[in-house]
C-alpha cells in the first residue's frame, strides 16, 4: 500500500516537472477568476489557466511573443492579454493577471466564479473518494474464523 502510494507520488513529480522543463510558463489569470481564455479563437479553459509556449520560440535576446489570448466573463466582459513577454525578466514564467473591465454584469461574473468553483470542489471531493475506495478495494483481505462448537464461522475484512 505505502509502496503503490509512493509511487504514484514520484510517477506525478516525474511528469509535472517534465512540463515545466520542455516549456515556458505562462499563468493566465483573471479577478474575478473563472472567465474563458481564448487564444487566437481556441478555448484553453478558465482562469486560473497555465500554458507552456515552446522554449524555441523565444528569440536571442529573450522575447516570447505569445499567441492573442483574452479573457471573456461569463457576463460577455473581454480583456486582451499581453502578448510580448521578456524571459529575461522572468526566467521562470509569468502570472498575467487581467481586472474585468467595469461594466455592467459584475455580480454575474463573480457568482459564476463561486459556482465553478463549488462546483470543482465537488468533482475534487468526488474524485477523492474513488480513489479512497480504489485503494480500498486493492488492500489484502483478512479472514477470521472461530470454531463453536462443531460450527465454523469466517468474517473477510
Amino acid at each position: 500500500m505505502h509502496k503503490l502510494i509512493k509511487l504514484t507520488c514520484v510517477v506525478s513529480v516525474i511528469l509535472i516537472t517534465g512540463c515545466a522543463s520542455s516549456g515556458y510558463l505562462v499563468q493566465y489569470d483573471s479577478t474575478p477568476q473563472s472567465a474563458m481564455v481564448i487564444c487566437n479563437g481556441t478555448q484553453k479553459g478558465y482562469t486560473p489557466l497555465d500554458l507552456y509556449y515552446p522554449k524555441t520560440i523565444i528569440d536571442g535576446s529573450g522575447d516570447l511573443y505569445t499567441q492573442a489570448c483574452q479573457a471573456v466573463w461569463t457576463s460577455g466582459a473581454t480583456e486582451n492579454y499581453r502578448q510580448h513577454i521578456d524571459t529575461t525578466s522572468f526566467p521562470n514564467g509569468i502570472k498575467l493577471t487581467l481586472e474585468r473591465p467595469n461594466t455592467d454584469g459584475y455580480a454575474t461574473d463573480a457568482s459564476a466564479d463561486y459556482q465553478k468553483k463549488m462546483n470543482d470542489e465537488q468533482i475534487r471531493q468526488q474524485n477523492l473518494q474513488s480513489f479512497n475506495q480504489s485503494m480500498r478495494a486493492m488492500q489484502p483481505k483478512q479472514t477470521y474464523c472461530n470454531q463453536i462448537g462443531t460450527q465454523v464461522f469466517c468474517n473477510t475484512y
